[in-house]
């Protein structure tokens, strides 16, 4: 992956992070979702896993 990709993957990693810390579960699931496949389209869903678990914590591990 180029910089520019890189940075861009992780911006909307940290979007969606954001978005998910401050919007109620069941508040605009539409467009959280939509974003999260645009992100594993941009870095594959395993890295998209990664990215999202590094920011959010993992709840199966008590994140």
């Amino acid at each position: 992956m180029s910089r520019a990709h890189t940075a861009a993957v992780e911006a909307l990693a940290d979007q969606i992070a954001a978005h998910l810390r401050e919007t109620p579960a069941s508040s605009d699931q539409g467009l959280c979702q939509a974003q999260v496949v645009e992100l594993a389209a941009r870095a594959g869903w395993r890295e998209a896993r990664r990215l999202l678990l590094g920011r959010l914590g993992d709840p199966v591990e008590g994140g």
